[in-house]
């Protein structure tokens, strides 16, 4: 289990990448290393799992073929556990079925192809920890929204009844 750093700039941005391949995990490494993105790494589902149990991972970006559990069946658990998580499907097989399973199953919101293009691979991350930065300024505006009409509501009701006060005296 590895829980490494590159260049923190968005600390509540972190990128999961699970493959049982420890050579895929060194190039992606190479990869992120240039970037500022938050990283870290799994060799299996189970200490994904771990690792998501102690970090708050915004991006999972799984291997579909690992032994014990696949990264089908861990982006499922985590879609159940952790549902505001962006989801990523890496796999060097072209099986269709698999991978529409894990779409239907595990929610999941981008599929790359091994082996990848460096550029498509950052541009999935960019995009996805940009779609969780828009999602949480969405919750974010919601909730503040949600105060305010609440404020009005409160504020409309004082009024109405100030307002029935004085027409009941006049009365």
């Amino acid at each position: 289990m590895t829980a490494e750093k590159t260049q923190v700039t968005s600390p509540h941005f972190t990128v999961l990448f699970v493959d049982d391949e420890p050579s895929i995990l060194r190039s992606i490494k190479r990869i992120i290393h240039k970037t500022n993105i938050n990283m870290l790494t799994a060799t299996s589902g189970q200490e994904a799992l771990e690792l998501f149990a102690t970090h708050d991972i915004t991006m999972i970006v799984s291997d579909m073929k690992m032994p014990n559990m696949s990264g089908s069946e861990l982006l499922e658990k985590v879609a159940q556990l952790y549902p505001e998580t962006y989801r990523v499907i890496l796999t060097g097989f072209a099986d269709l079925d698999s991978i529409m399973q894990a779409v239907n199953h595990g929610g999941i919101h981008r599929y790359i192809q091994k082996p990848w293009d460096n550029q498509d691979l950052l541009l999935t991350i960019k995009d996805g920890l940009q779609f969780t930065k828009l999602k949480r300024e969405n919750h974010t505006l919601q909730q503040k929204l949600f105060k305010q009409n609440r404020a009005l509501k409160e504020l409309a009701q004082s009024l109405d009844k100030k307002l029935n006060s004085k027409l009941n005296k006049s009365n």
